[in-house]
């Protein structure tokens, strides 16, 4: 039997999704019947989502290029 937990099983609407270890893709949240019906009633649409996702993503890339440019420049000193 596989360990607990490291594997979550969720069966929604006749579907399984499987994680391990890991959080889901944001494809696969997208794709969960109960994130649509939320997201339906806030009027929130999935490209928005995905925007917010992207600028997020590049906004994190920036901060760890900055701290790798900081560190750089402090160990030359």
């Amino acid at each position: 039997m596989q360990d607990a937990r490291r594997t979550a099983i969720h069966l929604i609407g006749g579907t399984e999704v499987c994680w391990l270890a890991a959080e889901p893709a944001l494809s696969d949240m997208l794709a969960d019947p109960i994130t649509q019906l939320l997201m339906r009633r806030d009027g929130v649409q999935e490209a928005e989502i995905r925007r917010l996702a992207s600028r997020l993503r590049q906004a994190e890339e920036r901060r760890a290029a900055d701290g790798r440019d900081d560190g750089a420049a402090s160990a030359r000193g």
